[in-house]
Protein backbone atom coordinates (compact mmCIF):
# COMPACT_ATOMS: atom_id res chain seq x y z
CA UNK A 1 0.00 0.00 0.00
CA UNK A 2 2.86 2.36 0.78
CA UNK A 3 4.36 1.64 -2.67
CA UNK A 4 1.05 2.44 -4.37
CA UNK A 5 0.71 5.67 -2.41
CA UNK A 6 4.27 6.98 -2.75
CA UNK A 7 5.16 5.59 -6.17
CA UNK A 8 1.95 5.79 -8.16
CA UNK A 9 -0.18 8.31 -6.27
CA UNK A 10 -2.84 5.70 -5.49
CA UNK A 11 -3.77 5.98 -1.83
CA UNK A 12 -6.54 3.57 -0.72
CA UNK A 13 -6.91 5.49 2.56
CA UNK A 14 -8.36 8.41 0.56
CA UNK A 15 -10.98 6.32 -1.21
CA UNK A 16 -11.90 3.54 1.22
CA UNK A 17 -13.32 4.38 4.64
CA UNK A 18 -12.76 0.81 5.82
CA UNK A 19 -9.09 0.87 4.86
CA UNK A 20 -8.66 4.35 6.32
CA UNK A 21 -9.88 3.12 9.71
CA UNK A 22 -8.34 -0.37 9.57
CA UNK A 23 -4.84 0.78 8.60
CA UNK A 24 -4.33 3.09 11.58
CA UNK A 25 -6.14 0.74 13.95
CA UNK A 26 -3.95 -2.24 13.10
CA UNK A 27 -0.72 -0.21 12.94
CA UNK A 28 -1.26 1.22 16.41
CA UNK A 29 -2.63 -2.07 17.76
CA UNK A 30 0.44 -4.05 16.72
CA UNK A 31 2.71 -1.24 17.94
CA UNK A 32 1.07 -1.34 21.37
CA UNK A 33 1.34 -5.13 21.59
CA UNK A 34 4.99 -5.03 20.50
CA UNK A 35 5.97 -2.44 23.11
CA UNK A 36 4.17 -4.24 25.93
CA UNK A 37 5.80 -7.55 24.98
CA UNK A 38 9.22 -5.87 24.92
CA UNK A 39 8.63 -4.54 28.43
CA UNK A 40 7.46 -7.96 29.63
CA UNK A 41 10.56 -9.60 28.14
CA UNK A 42 12.80 -7.34 30.22
CA UNK A 43 10.70 -7.95 33.33
CA UNK A 44 10.91 -11.71 32.71
CA UNK A 45 14.69 -11.48 32.49
CA UNK A 46 14.73 -9.72 35.85
CA UNK A 47 12.52 -12.42 37.40
CA UNK A 48 14.53 -15.28 35.88
CA UNK A 49 17.83 -13.93 37.23
CA UNK A 50 16.54 -13.03 40.68
CA UNK A 51 18.01 -14.80 43.70
CA UNK A 52 14.52 -14.96 45.20
CA UNK A 53 12.81 -18.30 44.57
CA UNK A 54 9.42 -16.63 44.87
CA UNK A 55 10.23 -14.19 42.06
CA UNK A 56 11.78 -16.86 39.82
CA UNK A 57 8.56 -18.86 39.99
CA UNK A 58 6.84 -16.09 38.04
CA UNK A 59 9.20 -16.65 35.11
CA UNK A 60 7.39 -19.59 33.54
CA UNK A 61 6.19 -20.35 30.02
CA UNK A 62 2.64 -20.85 31.34
CA UNK A 63 2.49 -17.29 32.63
CA UNK A 64 4.07 -16.03 29.41
CA UNK A 65 1.31 -17.58 27.30
CA UNK A 66 -1.42 -16.18 29.52
CA UNK A 67 0.10 -12.71 29.57
CA UNK A 68 0.53 -12.76 25.79
CA UNK A 69 -3.20 -13.33 25.38
CA UNK A 70 -3.95 -10.53 27.85
CA UNK A 71 -1.54 -8.20 26.04
CA UNK A 72 -3.26 -8.81 22.70
CA UNK A 73 -6.66 -8.07 24.23
CA UNK A 74 -5.38 -4.86 25.87
CA UNK A 75 -3.60 -3.79 22.68
CA UNK A 76 -6.69 -4.07 20.52
CA UNK A 77 -9.16 -2.68 23.06
CA UNK A 78 -7.13 0.45 23.86
CA UNK A 79 -6.89 1.32 20.17
CA UNK A 80 -10.60 1.07 19.36
CA UNK A 81 -10.87 4.92 19.24
CA UNK A 82 -8.71 4.79 16.11
CA UNK A 83 -11.43 2.81 14.36
CA UNK A 84 -14.13 5.20 15.56
CA UNK A 85 -12.68 8.70 15.26
CA UNK A 86 -10.65 8.27 12.07
CA UNK A 87 -12.42 8.88 8.77
CA UNK A 88 -12.11 10.52 5.36
CA UNK A 89 -13.00 14.20 5.55
CA UNK A 90 -15.52 15.12 2.82
CA UNK A 91 -13.97 18.53 2.09
CA UNK A 92 -10.24 17.77 1.98
CA UNK A 93 -10.55 14.05 1.22
CA UNK A 94 -7.83 13.16 3.73
CA UNK A 95 -7.83 10.28 6.19
CA UNK A 96 -7.53 11.98 9.57
CA UNK A 97 -9.17 12.63 12.94
CA UNK A 98 -12.81 13.68 13.00
CA UNK A 99 -13.00 14.39 16.73
CA UNK A 100 -11.25 17.36 18.36
CA UNK A 101 -11.06 15.69 21.78
CA UNK A 102 -9.41 12.63 20.27
CA UNK A 103 -6.90 14.85 18.44
CA UNK A 104 -5.96 16.49 21.76
CA UNK A 105 -5.81 13.11 23.49
CA UNK A 106 -3.35 11.55 21.03
CA UNK A 107 -0.19 13.48 22.03
CA UNK A 108 -0.86 12.68 25.70
CA UNK A 109 -1.42 9.00 24.92
CA UNK A 110 1.71 8.82 22.76
CA UNK A 111 3.87 10.63 25.32
CA UNK A 112 2.77 8.40 28.21
CA UNK A 113 2.23 4.96 26.65
CA UNK A 114 4.67 5.04 23.71
CA UNK A 115 7.58 6.83 25.34
CA UNK A 116 7.59 7.45 29.09
CA UNK A 117 6.27 4.12 30.40
CA UNK A 118 8.10 1.73 27.99
CA UNK A 119 11.46 3.49 28.36
CA UNK A 120 11.14 3.74 32.15
CA UNK A 121 10.11 0.09 32.56
CA UNK A 122 12.83 -1.25 30.27
CA UNK A 123 15.57 0.88 31.80
CA UNK A 124 14.54 -0.03 35.35
CA UNK A 125 14.15 -3.78 34.94
CA UNK A 126 17.03 -4.00 32.46
CA UNK A 127 19.35 -2.52 35.07
CA UNK A 128 17.93 -4.80 37.80
CA UNK A 129 18.41 -7.88 35.60
CA UNK A 130 21.99 -6.86 34.81
CA UNK A 131 22.66 -6.33 38.51
CA UNK A 132 21.21 -9.75 39.36
CA UNK A 133 23.52 -11.45 36.90
CA UNK A 134 26.56 -9.54 38.13
CA UNK A 135 25.76 -10.56 41.71
CA UNK A 136 25.21 -14.21 40.84
CA UNK A 137 28.46 -15.92 39.88
CA UNK A 138 26.76 -19.02 38.50
CA UNK A 139 24.73 -17.00 36.02
CA UNK A 140 27.69 -15.01 34.74
CA UNK A 141 29.35 -18.25 33.67
CA UNK A 142 26.40 -19.48 31.63
CA UNK A 143 26.69 -18.63 27.95
CA UNK A 144 22.94 -18.64 27.31
CA UNK A 145 22.30 -16.16 30.09
CA UNK A 146 25.07 -13.89 28.85
CA UNK A 147 23.59 -13.90 25.36
CA UNK A 148 20.09 -13.25 26.63
CA UNK A 149 21.29 -10.40 28.80
CA UNK A 150 23.18 -8.90 25.87
CA UNK A 151 20.04 -9.09 23.74
CA UNK A 152 17.92 -7.42 26.41
CA UNK A 153 20.46 -4.64 27.01
CA UNK A 154 20.73 -3.87 23.31
CA UNK A 155 16.95 -3.89 23.01
CA UNK A 156 16.69 -1.36 25.84
CA UNK A 157 19.17 0.89 24.05
CA UNK A 158 17.29 0.65 20.76
CA UNK A 159 13.93 1.38 22.39
CA UNK A 160 15.34 4.39 24.23
CA UNK A 161 17.05 5.72 21.09
CA UNK A 162 13.90 5.38 19.00
CA UNK A 163 11.13 6.24 21.47
CA UNK A 164 12.64 9.18 23.40
CA UNK A 165 12.68 11.57 20.37
CA UNK A 166 9.05 10.65 19.72
CA UNK A 167 8.19 11.45 23.32
CA UNK A 168 10.04 14.77 23.16
CA UNK A 169 8.11 15.75 20.04
CA UNK A 170 4.77 14.87 21.63
CA UNK A 171 5.71 16.83 24.74
CA UNK A 172 6.56 19.80 22.54
CA UNK A 173 3.22 19.44 20.74
CA UNK A 174 1.36 19.57 24.05
CA UNK A 175 3.24 22.65 25.26
CA UNK A 176 2.69 24.56 22.00
CA UNK A 177 -0.85 23.42 21.25
CA UNK A 178 -2.32 26.90 21.79
CA UNK A 179 0.52 28.83 20.13
CA UNK A 180 -0.18 30.59 16.84
CA UNK A 181 2.38 29.33 14.32
CA UNK A 182 3.43 30.56 10.90
CA UNK A 183 3.85 28.40 7.82
CA UNK A 184 7.60 28.00 8.26
CA UNK A 185 7.23 26.71 11.80
CA UNK A 186 4.45 24.32 10.79
CA UNK A 187 6.65 22.91 8.03
CA UNK A 188 9.49 22.35 10.49
CA UNK A 189 7.15 20.65 12.95
CA UNK A 190 5.79 18.42 10.19
CA UNK A 191 9.34 17.44 9.27
CA UNK A 192 10.12 16.68 12.93
CA UNK A 193 6.94 14.59 13.17
CA UNK A 194 7.95 12.51 10.14
CA UNK A 195 11.50 11.97 11.42
CA UNK A 196 10.42 10.94 14.92
CA UNK A 197 7.77 8.63 13.44
CA UNK A 198 10.50 7.06 11.32
CA UNK A 199 12.51 6.42 14.48
CA UNK A 200 9.48 4.65 15.98
CA UNK A 201 9.18 2.42 12.91
CA UNK A 202 12.89 1.69 13.22
CA UNK A 203 12.33 0.44 16.75
CA UNK A 204 9.93 -2.28 15.66
CA UNK A 205 12.06 -3.32 12.71
CA UNK A 206 15.32 -3.01 14.63
CA UNK A 207 14.58 -5.51 17.39
CA UNK A 208 14.95 -8.41 14.99
CA UNK A 209 18.37 -7.21 13.81
CA UNK A 210 19.45 -6.49 17.38
CA UNK A 211 18.76 -10.09 18.34
CA UNK A 212 20.38 -11.31 15.12
CA UNK A 213 23.62 -9.46 15.86
CA UNK A 214 23.83 -10.09 19.60
CA UNK A 215 22.99 -13.80 19.82
CA UNK A 216 24.57 -16.71 17.94
CA UNK A 217 21.80 -18.97 19.23
CA UNK A 218 19.15 -16.67 17.73
CA UNK A 219 21.04 -16.62 14.41
CA UNK A 220 21.11 -20.41 14.34
CA UNK A 221 17.39 -20.57 15.12
CA UNK A 222 16.59 -18.14 12.30
CA UNK A 223 18.78 -20.12 9.93
CA UNK A 224 17.02 -23.35 10.87
CA UNK A 225 13.60 -21.76 10.31
CA UNK A 226 14.54 -20.30 6.91
CA UNK A 227 16.20 -23.45 5.59
CA UNK A 228 13.71 -25.85 7.17
CA UNK A 229 13.37 -27.91 3.99
CA UNK A 230 17.02 -28.91 3.86
CA UNK A 231 17.54 -32.46 5.11
CA UNK A 232 20.04 -32.87 7.90
CA UNK A 233 22.70 -35.54 7.72
CA UNK A 234 21.67 -38.39 9.93
CA UNK A 235 23.79 -41.29 11.04
CA UNK A 236 21.91 -44.55 10.72
CA UNK A 237 22.93 -47.29 13.13
CA UNK A 238 24.43 -50.38 11.53
CA UNK A 239 24.16 -53.74 13.19
CA UNK A 240 27.25 -55.85 12.75
CA UNK A 241 26.80 -59.55 13.20
CA UNK A 242 29.76 -61.53 14.38
CA UNK A 243 30.22 -65.22 13.77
Amino acid sequence: MRILSAGYGIDPTLTSTIWCKARLYFVNGFATVSLICSCLAVIDQFLATSRSVRLRRWSQITWARRLTLVVFIIGWLTNIPWAIYIDILPISGTCTYTNAIFADYLPVYSLVFFSTIPVSVMFTFGYLAYRNIRLTTALTRQRVDRQLTRMICMQVIVVAFCQIPYGIYNGYSLLTANVIKDTDRLDKELFAAKVTALFVYGNFAGNFYVFLVSSSRFRQTVKDKIFWWRPWNQIAPVTVQTA
